[in-house]
């Protein structure tokens, strides 16, 4: 009987970690929302959202999503990434 506590509290644990971890890496939009939002971490991806459905788009080669706009824009418009003097885009 203990053991078989033990082995369903690691499942547990292990249910809650693995549901955290992907919820973290897999940014949802919110119910019913459509409309664009900006993916997070990275400006290079943005979430089309469809009555709450989310798709992952990736912005074309050297551009990034610009929320103000809901397109993908040059890099040294978009807020949410920078260029510094290397030419280097980081993200903010």
């Amino acid at each position: 009987m203990k053991r078989s506590l033990e082995l369903f509290i690691i499942h547990l644990l292990f249910a809650i970690v693995l549901f955290t971890s992907t919820a973290m890496s897999n940014p949802q939009c919110p119910p019913g929302f459509t409309g664009y939002l900006e993916y997070p971490d990275n400006c290079y991806k943005f979430l089309q959202c469809d009555r709450g459905s989310t798709f992952v788009i990736n912005c074309g080669p050297g551009t990034a999503f610009n929320p103000w706009t809901n397109v993908c824009d040059w890099p040294e418009n978009v807020p949410s990434c920078y260029v510094d003097g290397e030419g280097t885009i980081d993200i903010r």
